[in-house]
């Protein structure tokens, strides 16, 4: 099963209701996996706050699990079970002794106090016991953590830690307990060779979640991905089906509740056919903030510069700065969180320095990698190329990350950059026109005709 999930449209919410329909409805055993700590942790952190008695294991290294799915580790778990049939007797043994020696400490006869003596001398055996107990269990360890695998439902880790050797011990495909089916979050976003590993369990059930118009998986070597090894299986699936979309078979969710409308019609006239929707009550929702939705600045004199082997873009960041200040200025409660996006490491260094004050704490600057699966109220996104003469655009030209960058904004997303350069690539062309044609295009000569456009007012 394929099921593509598009930015806000519920797809983790879709994951954990998919689970307990499946626990409730069959009691199977499943793998949920990702390609990253966070992802797995995500589901896991959500799923045990709707239903704590879910029979949930958490397989990964401890340093890396997220500090609320740690008591859910299959380390913490096998721990508590050698306790619980090994340990816990000995304290209760203790509490029993104890509760002797406080009521009959009181009384000063010989008899009494040497009863007292041992009954200490006692409590101080099973202490000792307790501690061998405690010590053995490190020997005794894989057969715990076997148990605890054995006797959970749902078996969280990432595609990195899946394929652990007590893990297919347990349900590999010779086992007596195979898996009944795999959930692959982020399929999107793992080569492959990646998503291939959960098919060593033999499972044959696999449902894939993720996003092919969205970041792909990080393969440095350019060598592998010229030769197509950055590619996902969903990926692969996407494109084969794609070519008939009468009998496709991926499941899409078609209804958004991040964006408001205006800032989503373009990435889903673009990027998902124009199947995208916004949920009625979003904009419903949003109706309080004082700014219109969606503005994109033609910063027009604006010029990039060489940095190291990065790039920076000063008048670009000086018109950022000046919508920061406004922004912040809002009579608007709560303040709106506040994003700024730029694929350039010199532009972010050069923002940090120029909002370097305690009002601009809160705005994080950051890369579209960075902000991938994740929101803010607004968005400026910064594009930093201006090079009329050349028309190179470099990271801007991927339109994966075009479509990241416009989909993490809810209330406002503000892009700025110089047209001339953008209009070089046939996706910014697109996101220009419609821009221009919606009336959300304001061409800027100076900082001073940096204006937000508030709602209800006659755009210029």
């Amino acid at each position: 099963m394929l099921l593509q999930g598009p930015p806000g449209t519920g797809k983790t919410h879709t994951i954990i209701g998919l689970l307990h329909k499946l626990v409730e409805d069959i009691h199977p055993k499943i793998l949920v996996t990702a390609p990253s700590n966070a992802a797995v942790d995500e589901i896991g952190n959500r799923l045990v706050h709707l239903n704590s008695q879910l029979k949930i294991v958490r397989v990964g290294i401890p340093n890396q699990i997220n500090q609320n799915m740690l008591q859910y580790s299959l380390e913490e778990k096998a721990k508590k079970m050698h306790e619980e049939y090994e340990i816990k007797y000995k304290y209760e043994e203790i509490e029993t002794l104890q509760s002797e020696i406080d009521r009959d400490k009181h009384k000063e006869d010989h008899k009494t106090e040497e009863r007292i003596k041992i009954l200490a001398k006692q409590i101080k055996m099973i202490k000792q016991q307790i501690s061998t107990l405690k010590a053995d269990y490190y020997r005794k360890r894989r057969q715990y953590q076997e148990t605890v695998l054995k006797e959970s439902d749902i078996i969280m880790s990432t595609l990195g830690s899946c394929c652990h050797s007590i893990v297919k011990t347990v349900y590999g495909p010779n086992s007596r307990n195979p898996f009944t089916c795999c959930i692959l979050d982020e399929a999107s976003q793992c080569t492959e060779i990646e998503a291939l590993q959960v098919l060593n369990f033999g499972i044959s059930k696999l449902i894939l979640i993720g996003d092919p118009q969205q970041l792909p998986a990080t393969v440095s070597s350019k060598f592998a991905a010229n030769y197509g090894f950055d590619r996902s299986l969903m990926e692969r699936f996407h494109e084969y089906f794609s070519k008939d979309e009468k009998n496709n078979p991926i499941y899409m969710l078609t209804e958004q509740f991040r964006m408001h409308s205006e800032i989503c019609r373009f990435p889903s006239k673009q990027f998902y056919r124009n199947l995208l929707v916004t949920s009625a009550k979003t904009d419903i929702s949003y109706k309080a903030f004082p700014i219109e939705p969606y503005m994109v600045f033609n910063i027009i004199n604006s010029q990039e510069s060489d940095y190291d082997s990065s790039k920076t873009n000063e008048k670009e960041a000086n018109a950022t700065a000046r919508i920061c200040e406004q922004l912040l200025g809002l009579n608007a409660e709560p303040k709106p969180s506040i994003g700024i996006i730029t694929p350039y490491a010199a532009q972010r260094t050069l923002y940090k320095n120029l909002l370097n004050k305690p009002t601009y704490k809160h705005i994080e600057i950051n890369t579209v990698d960075g902000f991938q699966g994740r929101e803010k109220d607004v968005i400026i996104v910064s594009c930093v190329r201006a090079n009329s003469k050349n028309g190179k655009i470099g990271f801007l030209s991927c339109k994966k990350r075009l479509n990241v960058a416009v989909t993490r904004a809810k209330y406002c997303l503000i892009i700025i950059g110089q047209i001339n350069t953008l209009n070089q690539d046939p996706n910014w062309r697109e996101l220009i026109k419609d821009a221009d044609k919606r009336n959300c295009l304001k061409n800027v000569t100076c900082l001073d005709e940096i204006k937000l456009v508030k709602k209800n007012a006659s755009r210029k």
